[in-house]
């Protein structure tokens, strides 16, 4: 079944109507919208609506991608890419599809601190530390610290899976305040405990769902100032 007496402005074919996506008042089929998709994402650039040239939302490309056959992760790359300030994507766009992928992995668990840093910052890092982005670079801990002494946000670019709690360990024996650095996944009781012992300051960077009343109760015994960075219930 077709959308009655409407084309596809992209291909000037009838409309699927499983595959309707109304958007701005103009009917398209996912399909065409998905092939426009890829076209420009291929070609470094962020995808536009068709026929206004405006922005995708979220919600746009989620219902192009539920409604397009076959379904295409671009889409879903996309979406984690337009979290990031206009200045971030053009950067994150040059790099190459395999690395700019591992930047925008959920896995990795610390693209939240990479959208808080300013285009320099990333583009600084991406410049230094680009080789870190390859899947079969071996690291081992020897490896890890050197990089960690020359520069704290160098740990954005370190899979979790390579840092261990030695690791931990050392960054916040070296430089507490690297520990923002760190996946909050890495962040044990035991962690967060010897990190509160080593500089009760480090306790602003803990997340708060990971202060349990144990944590708070021993990080005051130690402290009295650690009750500033204890939230509120």
């Amino acid at each position: 079944m077709y959308v009655f007496d409407t084309l596809d402005i992209i291909t000037h074919e009838p409309i699927h109507i499983e595959r309707a996506v109304y958007i701005h008042k103009q009917v398209y089929d996912a399909n065409s919208l998905l092939e426009s998709i890829v076209y420009s994402y291929k070609h470094n650039e962020i995808p536009t609506i068709p026929h206004n040239r405006e922005s995708y939302t979220k919600e746009m490309l989620l219902n192009i991608y539920y409604k397009s056959d076959p379904k295409s992760e671009i889409i879903i790359e996309i979406i984690k890419l337009l979290k990031f300030p206009k200045e971030t994507q053009t950067i994150l766009l040059s790099l190459s599809p395999e690395k700019r992928k591992i930047i925008l992995c959920y896995k990795y668990n610390k693209i939240k601190i990479l959208i808080n840093l300013s285009s320099p910052n990333i583009e600084f890092l991406l410049l230094k530390y680009d080789y870190l982005l390859n899947d079969d670079i071996f690291l081992t801990d020897d490896i890890i610290k050197k990089l960690f002494g020359a520069d704290n946000m160098s740990l954005l670019f370190i899979p979790d899976d390579k840092i261990t709690d030695n690791i931990i360990k050392y960054v916040i024996h070296n430089n507490y305040r690297a520990i923002k650095y760190i996946s909050e996944n890495k962040m044990t009781d035991e962690i967060i405990k010897y990190a509160i012992n080593f500089n009760i300051y480090v306790l602003q960077y803990i997340p708060k769902y990971k202060m349990t009343f144990n944590i708070i109760m021993n990080s005051v015994k130690n402290n009295g100032y650690a009750l500033q960075y204890v939230p509120e219930k």
